[in-house]
C-alpha cells in the first residue's frame, strides 16, 4: 500500500482515549466548532452527518445550549445521517428523531439545512435513491458527497 507522505499531520488519522462521555462530549464539540468555523469561512458553508446512539447524545445536547451554541453560525451549516434505522422519524428508535429532540429543535437552523434519511419508506431502494439525490443536488451531481465532518457511531 502506497501513503501519500504529502499528507499534513492534522490530516491523518489520530487516535484518542478519553476517560468518559462528558470529556469526550466537550473535546469533540471543540474539534467540531474549528472544523466548522474553518469550513464556513473556507467555502461559506459546513456540511455534517450525524450518527445516532446514545454516547453523541451528549455532545448534541452541548450544542443546544452555551457557550456552543452561539460558536457556530447555524444559517451555514447543512446536516445529514450517516446511519438511520427503519423505522419513521418519531420512533424512538430513529437517530433523526434523537437528533430533532436533542440538537434540531434547540438551535436556529432551517427545515431546509436538515436532510433526514428517508428510512422509514417502505420502499428502500427508492428511499436511498431520494437520498443520493438531495446529496447531489448539494454536493455536485459526480455522485461522491464531500462532508466537511462525517460522525460514526
Amino acid at each position: 500500500m502506497k501513503v501519500n507522505s504529502n499528507l499534513s499531520q492534522e490530516k491523518r488519522m489520530q487516535t484518542a482515549i478519553y476517560p468518559d462521555t462528558n470529556t469526550l462530549s466537550h473535546e469533540a464539540a471543540h474539534y467540531i466548532v474549528r472544523i466548522a468555523n474553518e469550513s464556513i469561512v473556507t467555502r461559506g458553508r459546513f456540511s455534517l452527518a450525524l450518527s445516532g446512539g446514545s454516547t453523541p447524545k451528549v455532545l448534541y445536547g452541548l450544542f443546544a445550549v452555551e457557550p456552543y451554541r452561539s460558536q457556530i453560525d447555524w444559517s451555514s451549516v447543512e446536516i445529514f445521517w450517516s446511519d438511520e434505522r427503519c423505522v419513521p422519524p418519531d420512533s424512538p428508535d430513529s437517530n433523526y428523531a434523537m437528533a430533532n429532540e436533542v440538537l434540531l429543535g434547540k438551535i436556529p437552523i432551517q427545515p431546509n439545512q436538515v436532510h433526514r434519511m428517508p428510512a422509514d419508506q417502505p420502499d428502500r431502494d427508492a428511499a436511498s435513491q431520494a437520498y443520493t439525490l438531495e446529496m447531489q443536488r448539494l454536493f455536485g451531481a459526480n455522485g461522491i458527497p464531500a462532508f466537511d465532518l462525517l460522525q460514526l457511531g
